[in-house]
């Protein structure tokens, strides 16, 4: 089931940067609800929803914030809404996805710490233009 964000009648908290030591990130989700089952992240995407679910980095984001509403508020977060423009994804956070993100943090703070390339995730050249990486990825498509 998803939650109709603009139309809900639920608490939205104040909007706010938000910083984790813990696991080093910063963010500010778009709104921070409250509900019923707690403090919920939601990310706006202007765009239609993907026709084959969330994309993979959107996740990340979404889970990102996560952790960071449940280290600033001190409160388990059990789920975080993607909002796109024709449509809602109401996406649990449980163990196996914590668990992810918290091993994809590690990976990329690894990366940077070994000032290691990203790999290429796609075969899609248009990203690839748009990418911050692209003038020293030997990757590049």
């Amino acid at each position: 089931m998803s939650i109709d964000t603009q139309r809900a009648n639920l608490e939205t908290l104040k909007q706010q940067n938000l910083y984790s030591a813990r696991y080093g990130l910063s963010g500010r989700p778009d709104r921070i609800m409250r509900t019923p089952r707690g403090i919920v992240p939601v990310e706006l995407k202007s765009s239609a929803a993907p026709r084959t679910g969330p994309h993979e980095a959107q996740l990340a984001q979404l889970f990102a914030y996560c952790l960071l509403l449940e280290e600033h508020y001190q409160s388990t977060v059990r789920e975080g809404i993607l909002e796109y423009s024709d449509r809602a994804f109401t996406i649990p956070f449980d163990d196996q996805r914590r668990k992810w993100i918290v091993a994809l943090i590690a990976e990329v703070k690894e990366a940077k710490r070994l000032q290691a390339e990203p790999g290429r995730s796609h075969q899609q050249a248009g990203r690839c233009r748009a990418c911050g990486f692209r003038d020293g990825c030997s990757e590049t498509l």
